[in-house]
């Protein structure tokens, strides 16, 4: 150690005279005494720069170099190379750690040159394997490159890597496929031939023979790869696909009964299967495909999924007798009325051309009890004559003409009362009959339809007189409708107490009457809009213009939820509030009991938060739901520019006007729900015929119960028939899909509209009578003009019957539509004798 200082201070003497090449003598003598110091090798080649020995310099340097790659330092390494080595040639080897050093550093676009550069030198060393490291390093940095994996594959072939060459040429034979095919799978067999022992390399090779047409050797490539025990699911799609594609049906059933047992949501190819399987003439085998699928799509409650893709088979294979009666069989059990109709509306012609009347007629009679109106049912039937025995005929025809009379119908809505005959003489059933009215108005009040409860405790009334005076149950559930018919106990059953009543809104004052005028105008307003938002942005913007209110706030929600709907009307002048600022105030409105029937008062001088939201006095009233009173909603009037004394006028108007908001909003909800449940055809949004009674006769009930009007329209393509027989029926549906589609597009949200025959559509239009709807129905007509039907050289016409529907307190329901349906009948039959293009009401 003293030595190495001795040369070090003789070293610095004779730095500080200026005598570098003693300095030099001395550092290179210490050097040797210690050649780890990294300090001391640096100082050393900076003073051989100095002394223009530039050749020597990049010796140490070198090693310097070393050293530090050794030690795994990057950075001070590749400074080291760039300043003082990179300009001369350099040891392939120094090349190989300069390119790991700049790989670890992250910088692989430079670390790739420098593996290149040493690649190029090594090659010239004849080092294939140091060449073959290079190439490795350079393919895993660029993995996208199939120039390069070609490289090393050849590379690694040369050298008798044959498993480092497979994955090589497999990468880029991945690489070409897309835009070269067949340069692709050159690759791929290469890589094959390498190591045909290599799943992987099987499976992309089988992959790409598929994707070629190749099935068959697909198939031989593939096979050996599968067992049931250690299945692949990538081998046995790949696999299934070529069966499939091969025909080979039966093998590929069993495959991909073993890929859906490892990937159980892997059902698509098994689809394919039952479809090939029908095209094969095997409607037997697409079935208990089929039925799996749908014990599988069952359990996992996506039957609504299975029926699709069931259908979607089905209309690519109609004339198969037997899947077509297995889709009916689905539809009829899923309640699908409208497309267990279209099955069977094919079914019949099926069984028609290949001459078997006899099933025909069982589907003519399967179509009748679906649809008794349906006008096709009397077309079948003529297409039968002379095929069938005359006692068959006879009956099918039979049932036509008794389903056909629109009055026999009233019988499905009087069921109670014959249950009720059967039973005058046996008090069992007697007091089934009566519990099982009772449920049905428990359910009824329980999903707040209280119309259709007062309905059914009218009949139990009817059928039980006096029962209430008995029934604690019966009597409270007369009390929870708020329903009194003549004759009703005047006090409860001894031992049951009915629910107590809900308070009773204030009495308006003298001048609070001034505003029945104004609630009526804003009702009529409400229940013409299309949906909740729309109700509650109409109910605001009248409220605060009526009352001349800075702003007019109305949420959907209950309390303590984020609220499902938020509107607001601004005065001219007063900004939109922040949505920071809506929070807050139902925030404030949330620590508050908000009353009822008065609602809730706050000024900024009481409560400060107010200042807060852009608001010095607040009028807020809850939207109560009336069957349950509960509050699903609020209105808020709000002052911003002074302090205001909401007076008891205020306060009654905007009670009554909530309280129309929600029973708007919840018919605006039952309708949805309704269509929902009615299956709207899926490409029109039109209800299906055989959902047309019976959602009549809920709409006349609805409009009963409020007092309003209802209008039936029926709109029939002039010279339906013929036109019918001329463009053939797809192009006619495609015809009256587009005018649906018009239709739909200039009626309100709260009308129904419904398939009535191939060349007619019905309206359901509410609120309105035969008088006023007349305009829009000429609206509609005009606009039907421009509607071509393909294959007919004028523009097609259609003819309107306008019936008004006598609601009266006194009539029953089914009478009502009895009568709406025979009138609407009857002026259509005007219509057309009167020709083309005419509405009559």
């Amino acid at each position: 150690m003293e030595r190495i200082e001795k040369h070090l201070q003789k070293a610095e003497k004779y730095l500080s005279k200026n005598k570098i090449e003693a300095a030099i003598d001395e550092y290179k003598a210490a050097h040797e005494l210690q050649p780890q110091d990294l300090e001391l090798l640096s100082t050393l080649a900076d003073l051989l720069v100095r002394a223009d020995r530039k050749e020597e310099s990049r010796q140490y340097y070198g090693k310097l170099f070393d050293k530090y790659a050794e030690k795994g330092d990057a950075t001070r390494a590749v400074s080291i190379y760039r300043r003082s080595l990179q300009d001369t040639p350099q040891l392939a080897g120094r090349q190989f750690q300069l390119a790991r050093l700049l790989e670890r550093a992250d910088k692989k676009d430079d670390a790739v040159k420098v593996y290149r550069t040493a690649t190029d030198q090594f090659a010239r060393e004849k080092k294939n394997k140091a060449v073959l490291d290079c190439l490795g390093r350079i393919a895993a940095l660029k993995p996208d490159d199939a120039d390069v994996q070609m490289e090393l594959g050849k590379q690694a072939t040369r050298l008798g890597h044959a498993e480092v060459a497979a994955r090589a040429f497999l990468r880029a034979g991945q690489l070409r496929l897309p835009e070269d095919l067949r340069k692709g799978l050159e690759l791929l067999e290469r890589a094959y031939q390498l190591s045909p022992a290599d799943r992987t390399v099987a499976l992309f090779l089988g992959q790409a023979l598929v994707s070629d047409g190749d099935h068959k050797r697909a198939v031989e490539l593939l096979f050996p790869l599968y067992t049931e025990k250690t299945a692949d699911p990538a081998v046995l799609q790949t696999l299934a696909g070529a069966l499939l594609a091969a025909q080979r049906l039966t093998e590929a059933e069993e495959v991909l009964e073993a890929y859906y047992r490892a990937q159980p949501d892997s059902y698509e190819k098994l689809f394919e299967l039952a479809d090939l399987y029908c095209k094969a003439d095997q409607p037997e085998k697409c079935i208990g495909v089929l039925k799996r699928l749908r014990e599988y799509f069952s359990n996992a409650q996506r039957e609504k999924e299975f029926l699709e893709r069931v259908e979607t088979i089905y209309d690519l294979n109609q004339a198969v007798v037997p899947l077509a009666e297995f889709v009916a069989g689905l539809f009829d059990e899923a309640n699908l009325e409208s497309r267990y109709a279209q099955v069977l509306g094919k079914l019949f012609g099926v069984y028609l051309a290949a001459g078997d009347a006899a099933p025909a007629a069982d589907v003519l009679e399967r179509l009748i009890e679906l649809d008794p109106y349906d006008f096709e049912n009397q077309q079948r039937l003529e297409q039968l004559k002379g095929k069938l025995d005359d006692t068959r005929f006879r009956a099918v025809a039979s049932r036509i003409t008794s389903a056909a009379t629109v009055t026999g119908q009233a019988t499905v809505f009087s069921q109670t009362g014959g249950q009720m005959a059967e039973a005058a003489d046996d008090p069992q059933k007697k007091e089934a009959v009566l519990e099982d009215l009772i449920v049905q108005v428990e359910i009824f009040l329980q999903y707040s339809l209280k119309t259709k409860a007062i309905e059914k405790l009218g009949k139990l009334h009817e059928l039980f007189p006096g029962e209430e005076a008995r029934n604690a149950r019966l009597y409270k559930l007369y009390e929870e409708a708020q329903f009194f018919p003549p004759g009703f106990a005047e006090s409860p059953p001894r031992g049951g107490a009915p629910t107590p009543a809900a308070p009773a809104a204030p009495a308006p004052s003298a001048d609070a009457v001034s505003h029945l005028a104004k609630i009526s105008e804003i009702t009529h307003t409400l229940f013409r809009q299309r949906g909740p938002k729309e109700i509650l942005q109409a109910a605001v913007a009248e409220l605060g213009k009526y009352l001349r209110a800075s702003r007019c706030l109305g949420v959907l929600g209950r309390p303590g939820k984020l609220p499902s709907v938020t509107v607001e009307f601004c005065a001219p002048g007063v900004p939109q509030s922040p949505r920071a600022a809506v929070v807050r105030l139902l925030a404030l409105l949330g620590k508050v009991k908000v009353d009822s029937e008065t609602g809730v008062v706050l000024d900024a001088e009481l409560s400060p938060e107010l200042k807060r939201v852009g608001a010095k006095s607040v009028l807020a009233m809850p939207l109560i739901e009336k069957e349950k009173q509960e509050p699903v909603g609020l209105l808020v009037l709000s002052q911003a520019d002074s302090l205001r004394q909401w007076n008891p006028n205020e306060v009654y108007l905007l009670k009554a006007v909530a309280d129309q908001v929600e029973t708007a909003v919840s018919h605006t909800k039952l309708r949805s729900l309704m269509k929902t449940m009615t299956v709207a055809d899926d490409g029109t949004g039109l209800l299906r015929r055989s959902s047309y009674l019976d959602t009549l006769v809920a709409e006349v009930g609805r409009h009963k119960t409020q007092g309003t009007s209802l209008v039936v329209v029926l709109l029939e393509l002039d010279k339906g028939a013929s036109l019918l027989h001329q463009v053939g029926e797809a192009t006619m549906e495609k015809f009256m899909r587009e005018v649906s589609t018009i239709i739909l597009g200039q009626t309100r949200q709260n009308d129904l509209a419904f398939w009535y025959s191939a060349t007619a559509l019905a309206l359901v239009l509410g609120d309105t009578t035969a008088k006023q709807c007349q305009p829009m129905v000429e609206k509609l007509r005009t606009a039907l003009l421009e509607v071509k039907l393909p294959g007919v050289k004028d523009l097609p016409s259609f003819s309107a019957a306008i019936s008004e529907a006598a609601i009266r307190p006194d009539y029953d329901e089914p009478d009502i539509v009895t009568d709406v349906i025979n009138r609407a009948e009857f002026t259509l039959e005007e219509a057309r004798k009167k020709g083309n293009a005419v509405a009559v009401w």
